[in-house]
């Protein structure tokens, strides 16, 4: 008797065990979604919340895509105007997934957390700084470097346009433009260009 109950106690603590090892508890705050795959294969959207599930064997995951819209600064991208001249604008564009499966299988690689992985934010996107560095750098060569200072707002207008489709499963709601660094002697110049404009104004008064 003492036997069988020694062996029942045995039985529940290795069922215990087992399903303690095999329950996997994953919560989804908002603004983020989830992605569940089993065995490598989609299964469905999960919108926030907790979500517990038994898997001894690590055969599903659940991926953690953003939908937070926010500013991503990209750096500074070396560009040439219409009249030559060379200099560095700063852009960050504004991000918004629209298909959270199709952005976060459009990325080369997520974060993993053993049974959960992370995409980055929509705007961290690996292929967003090459398509806004290519697009900023034509939109650029079509202007001049006064046309470019007095519109400033055209041409991050112009370059979020050219980013159309540049993300799979997202769009480009806006690019904003957060600096333009021109190298000392450009910038000597205008200075040199505006002096002496000022001072023929003040002539003529």
């Amino acid at each position: 008797m003492n036997g069988a109950v020694l062996l029942t106690i045995l039985a529940l603590i290795a069922a215990t065990v087992l399903y303690l090892r095999g329950r996997k508890v994953t919560v989804i705050y908002p603004p983020m979604v989830g992605l569940l795959y089993r065995n490598g294969r989609f299964r469905e959207e999960l919108p926030p919340g907790r979500y517990a599930r038994f898997d001894l064997f690590g055969r599903t995951r659940i991926v953690k895509v953003s939908l937070a819209e926010l500013p991503a600064p990209m750096g500074e991208v070396t560009v040439l105007s219409k009249d030559q001249f060379s200099f560095r604008i700063g852009l960050a564009p504004v991000v918004k997934v629209v298909d959270a499966r199709l952005y976060a299988e459009s990325q080369a690689a997520v974060e993993d957390n053993g049974w959960s992985r992370f995409v980055p934010l929509a705007s961290g996107h690996g292929a967003l700084q090459t398509h806004l560095a290519a697009a900023a750098t034509e939109v650029v060569a079509t202007k001049t470097l006064v046309e470019i200072f007095a519109d400033q707002q055209a041409v991050a207008s112009e370059v979020r346009a050219k980013l159309d489709g540049a993300i799979a499963g997202a769009e480009v709601d806006r690019v904003l433009l957060t600096s333009i660094t021109l190298p000392p002697e450009t910038r000597r110049m205008f200075t040199d260009v505006e002096r002496a404009r000022m001072e023929a104004q003040a002539g003529l008064e």
